[in-house]
């Protein structure tokens, strides 16, 4: 089984997110930035396939400039790494040139975290699988593969849900499908040293939205501590909370 994991360079979870002065955007210059968690979560469950032997080979794909997330996944245990040089691009352009990449290497399946912390669209998987007519199974919290039958437990409102996929089909991992393993400083440096294919897209469609302005959310102002229930009550009053 042929297995392809997609990965994002996004804000590291622990830095605090500022916005430019001219609502542009948010600041990266200088930022601290890693692998969105979601992804390498989906990096975890891919090598963790391949070294029981569930899975003959696997690729990393990211589409970007800076080849460090393909660099990382590779130390983390995957085979062969891809670099799609596009940016500032919409999920449905993201999702388009996956499928270009993916028609063109006959994949079996593909594992993708369930979104990117940055944007937080969560539209990727459902929207490829649509392209390429798989099945998709969304916010995997354990997969099993059975020859060329994919068994997922899916987190859901109600609980946990188990369905049953055949090849080709997409999955897209939640937070409690596994731990990302810490990479040894020796893997990170051989991981440099490995190829990577670039690819440069010929035709990126035009972008269908336009940021007009991006905002920080308002500063929530609460009421200080109260020492009893009356004054807690009257405040809820005051405020409108209660009648």
């Amino acid at each position: 089984m042929k297995v392809l994991v997609t990965t994002k360079y996004a804000i590291d979870y622990q830095v605090k997110v500022i916005v430019k002065k001219d609502h542009s955007g948010v600041e990266t210059k200088d930022v601290q930035m890693s692998m969105n968690p979601f992804d390498a979560i989906a990096v975890e469950a891919c090598v963790a396939m391949q070294e029981a032997k569930q899975i003959s080979s696997s690729t990393v794909v990211n589409i970007g400039c800076d080849d460090t997330v393909c660099r990382q996944a590779l130390a983390m245990g995957i085979d062969h790494a891809a670099q799609i040089t596009a940016e500032e691009l919409d999920p449905y352009q993201k999702a388009l040139l996956l499928y270009d990449y993916i028609q063109d290497n006959n994949f079996d399946m593909v594992i993708m975290g369930k979104l990117g912390i940055d944007g937080e669209h969560s539209q990727i998987p459902s929207m490829l699988a649509g392209m390429l007519d798989w099945p998709c199974a969304t916010f995997a919290s354990n997969i099993k593969v059975d020859g060329k039958k994919i068994i997922i437990d899916r987190e859901t409102d109600d609980g946990i849900s188990t369905v049953q996929q055949s090849t080709p089909c997409i999955v897209s991992c939640d937070l409690r499908l596994n731990t990302p393993r810490f990479v040894a400083l020796p893997k990170l440096l051989a991981a440099k040293k490995q190829p990577i294919d670039i690819i440069k897209p010929q035709n990126i469609p035009k972008n269908a939205h336009t940021i007009k302005k991006v905002s920080a959310p308002k500063i929530k102002k609460g009421n200080p501590p109260v020492k009893d229930l009356d004054t807690f009550i009257q405040q809820l009053l005051d405020g409108g909370v209660i009648k």
